[in-house]
């Protein structure tokens, strides 16, 4: 199964579980065009998610927690890069970070790793 469709797989799962609020699919869309304090609707959807990665690291901050749901959501770099205003570079940076924080081996996606922990 690829990393979109576990991204939308979960996505479906979401909507029948929560009538009523935005889905995962609207939280992404709103993402992209800017509106970051949305990130608030991810713990709505995803409730065990940061907990999860706040357990399995202390050293993780408020930033990296945010790049984790974007990379949750599916986000290349290149969109992170854009969402969040800085360089491509500094994506790439910030990810590697998060994955000696979060001990992921480095032959593992970082995308795929977090769509399977939340």
């Amino acid at each position: 199964m690829t990393m979109e469709n576990l991204i939308l797989q979960g996505s479906t799962d979401l909507i029948t579980r929560y009538e009523g609020k935005p889905s995962a699919g609207d939280i992404k869309s709103l993402i992209e065009k800017g509106e970051l304090h949305l990130l608030n609707e991810f713990t709505v959807r995803f409730p065990s998610f940061v907990g999860r990665i706040k357990t399995m690291s202390s050293q993780i901050n408020a930033m990296d927690l945010k790049f984790c749901i974007l990379l949750r959501l599916g986000f290349s770099t290149k969109d992170i890069a854009r969402i969040t205003n800085s360089t491509i570079r500094a994506v790439q940076s910030r990810k590697y970070r998060i994955r000696r924080r979060l001990n992921v081996p480095n032959q593992e996606d970082i995308n795929l790793f977090m769509v399977t922990i939340s």
